[in-house]
């Protein structure tokens, strides 16, 4: 039958021939089909030939005087990887297996029955574990297997037995009968652990879990690491993990194998089982130290040192995951997080292997990157840095290219005693920092140059680290105003300026106790950004030559580009600027120049519809810039434009009283609260809505019909009230309205309707 066609095979296989004449590949088929078939059939009954207790004492026999040929390197000089490691693996898995399946050891809590086939189990057995270990890997195999059973950790025993016979690492434990077998092997590690002092097994376990071995494959101390839950077996751990974190040479030999995320994981799990307080082993101040102590120069040659400070970056990141309340977390954004996913990318781009240990840590620390610091996977996945030169720097130049204190230097050369000293400079201090950013932490390049942007030549440097300006963006806009007029200097500031909005964007979304209570604080944050940029674009004061002849000067780029994208991006800045009564002057400059300011339509349309949100006379200034809004942007949606529109004329009908005043009373007697009078204020409003009116373009018929309709009505009432014994100074107010009225329908090609 198929267990004496086993039995002669492998007893062929070893019959009167040399090493050389033994191939490897059939010996662990031969094997493994010997191992399949005892889980699929069993070993059967009785000591006659063929039966059992015959077909055990062969096969293992056999096994026996394989491994015996071989002749096996000192533990000392034991190479990483051998030619026989597979067919070792399997040897011991196939071997353990027979024992546990065989009744004399698997069936028997004890005492033990003896009889030759037993015999040759353990002699086989402990030939493998003690004298037959060919390589490295296959010591950390060994390592493995002996501290299931010492710890008696049967579960994950019996699903490394079945996943390397099956040779499949994604067998299902339901379809291997786990719990039927898992009585047998209990039975038999008790067996092996009476046959062997325990000492030796020690022994063999704590050799795969030396640094060493650990280095080459960390399987071994992964499950020593799970299984740990005394305080001893802790320390002498921890001490094991140091000693990789520490040395960069072993971080870069573990950094081959796929399992080193694994590693990290259980440091950071066997950590959190225990009792409080949680101290991990990398701190914070040790990290960034180590941080600082690299240069992109010294990864380009040896990428020790990367690996390193990846490896320790991925356990503080993973303790952070677990315990970010613990004052012992890194604050991530210290760190120089962007420069390490890129550099670590590279070294994946040319390892060129999806499943290396590199990769899987790669994509690890950005997964964990993503959930802390978004906004730094998101600025690597759509921007790319475009290093603009002006002027190609020597050779001798190109280190001091890339130092963060020379672009600080570069920036307060651009000005003296607070004015602009020399435009040229700061175009030099643009292209710097730029080179800058290619080759240092964005963090120390951003902290670097907002303390040169606030300090001047009479003042002493400010302390501000990265963590307080992440958490207050708005501190970069206290520059003077000789930051905003150099052009090199004001792009190097809202370059900084936008990373800190993104870093802060994430802060927020992460700590805010709910999603509505962080987009009402960024949109007041960014309402601010957006307020001081548009004065600082509508002064006239960042007007941009275009280098060419005869051309007017242009707005800065880079500042509409800002505004623009924040307009677009968070909904509802622009209403609530025109609620908190934006200058006329600036108004004008957003309509025309920030296009996405039609975008808030909808909002402006709810607060106007709206009586009880608004007084009076902040509702009618509201209206004059929806209607300013809306005839600006006629042609890019006729429904919402005609509405806002319509909206707005009808609270300028509604309040012609409030620009006349009452009848018979000063005009000046109503005030707002703070003082200003109404009267006045709202005739700004109207003649500045009838303005508007005037500027409908001819394409738009329907606007026109809808101003041409309310500015009849106006004056209308303007003829009306003037009937009668009116006071000079208020018949003159309705002259002028009326006049206005006439002339804005005349442009509009209307007849007053009277």
């Amino acid at each position: 039958d198929a267990r004496q066609c086993i039995s002669r095979c492998l007893y062929d296989l070893t019959d009167g021939k040399d090493i050389k004449d033994i191939s490897m590949g059939e010996a662990s088929l031969l094997i493994q089909a010997y191992a399949l078939l005892i889980l699929q059939v069993g070993i059967g009954a009785g000591s006659t030939g063929g039966s059992g207790s015959k077909f055990v004492e062969d096969t293992m026999s056999s096994i026996l005087r394989l491994f015996q040929i071989f002749e096996n390197p000192p533990d000392s000089v034991l190479p990483a990887e051998s030619s026989r490691d597979n067919v070792y693996q399997m040897a011991l898995c196939a071997t353990i297996t027979a024992c546990y399946k065989f009744p004399p050891i698997g069936d028997t809590k004890g005492p033990f029955m003896g009889g030759p086939a037993v015999t040759a189990c353990f002699d086989c057995l402990q030939y493998l574990l003690t004298e037959s270990v060919p390589s490295m890997k296959s010591a950390v195999f060994e390592s493995r297997i002996v501290g299931f059973i010492i710890h008696r950790d049967l579960s994950n025993f019996l699903e490394i037995l079945h996943k390397i016979i099956h040779n499949n690492n994604s067998i299902d434990r339901a379809s291997c009968q786990y719990d039927e077998e898992l009585s047998g092997l209990g039975n038999m590690c008790l067996w092996l652990s009476l046959k062997i002092e325990d000492n030796k097994l020690k022994a063999i376990h704590r050799k795969g879990v030396s640094p060493e071995f650990i280095v080459e494959d960390p399987t071994s101390i992964i499950d020593t690491m799970r299984r740990a839950n005394t305080l001893q077996t802790n320390n002498e751990l921890d001490s094991l993990v140091q000693t990789i974190f520490c040395d960069p040479s072993f971080c870069k030999r573990m950094s081959l194998h796929p399992s080193i995320v694994n590693f990290v994981r259980e440091s950071v799990d066997m950590l959190l089982r225990r009792p409080l307080p949680h101290i991990p082993l990398v701190l914070p101040l040790s990290l960034e130290h180590l941080a600082r102590s690299m240069s992109r120069e010294d990864v380009e040659k040896d990428h020790d040192g990367l690996i390193q400070f990846s490896l320790q970056l991925l356990y503080s990141m993973m303790f952070l995951d677990c315990e970010s309340k613990s004052p012992f977390t890194i604050d991530p954004r210290l760190l120089p997080l962007k420069e390490t996913l890129e550099m670590l990318g590279s070294k994946c781009v040319e390892d060129n292997n999806q499943r290396s240990g590199m990769m899987l840590l790669f994509e690890s620390l950005k997964g964990l990157i993503s959930n802390h610091c978004p906004d730094i996977t998101r600025s690597m996945a759509k921007t790319t840095l475009i290093c603009q030169k002006v002027g190609e720097p020597s050779d001798e130049m190109k280190k001091d290219y890339i130092s963060p204190t020379l672009v600080c230097d570069a920036i307060r050369s651009c000005f003296c005693d607070g004015v602009v000293s020399n435009e040229t400079a700061g175009m030099r201090a643009e292209s710097m920092f730029k080179l800058c950013q290619a080759v240092n932490p964005c963090s120390e390049i951003d902290v670097a140059v907002v303390r040169a942007i606030l300090t001047d030549s009479n003042s002493q440097p400010k302390f501000i680290n990265y963590s307080a300006l992440v958490k207050d963006p708005l501190v970069i806009l206290k520059a003077k105003a000789a930051v905003w007029k150099c052009r090199g200097t004001r792009r190097i500031m809202l370059r900084v300026l936008q990373n800190l909005m993104k870093a802060n964007e994430a802060e927020v979304m992460k700590y805010s106790t709910t999603d509505q209570v962080a987009k009402e604080f960024l949109t007041s944050r960014d309402a601010i950004i957006v307020r001081c940029l548009l004065f600082v674009c509508q002064s006239g004061f960042l007007l941009e030559e275009t280098g060419r002849e005869n051309s007017t000067p242009s707005h800065c780029v880079m500042s509409t580009n800002l505004i623009r994208s924040v307009v677009t991006q968070r909904l509802g800045i622009v209403a609530t600027l025109i609620k908190q009564n934006l200058a006329d002057i600036t108004l004008d400059w957003l309509v025309e120049f920030i296009p996405e300011s039609f975008f808030d339509s909808p909002i402006l349309l709810n607060i106007l519809l709206d009586r009880g949100s608004l007084s009076p006379t902040s509702r009618l200034i509201t209206a004059s810039a929806a209607l300013r809004i809306a005839v600006a942007n006629s042609s890019r949606g006729e429904s919402i434009t005609r509405q806002l529109a319509s909206v707005s004329l009808s609270i300028l009908i509604e309040s012609f009283y409030l620009v006349i005043g009452p009848v018979g009373i000063p005009v000046s007697v109503l005030r707002e609260d703070d003082g200003q009078d109404v009267t006045n204020i709202c005739r700004k409003s109207m003649f500045r809505m009838v303005k508007t009116c005037a500027s409908i373009n001819a394409k738009s018929a329907i606007l026109r019909n809808e101003a041409t309709i309310a500015l009849s009505k106006i004056a209308a009432m303007c003829k009306n009230e003037s009937s009668g014994g009116v006071a000079p100074r208020r018949k003159l107010l309705l002259k002028e309205i009326w006049d206005a009225c006439a002339q804005a329908n005349s442009v509009l090609g209307g007849a007053m309707q009277i």
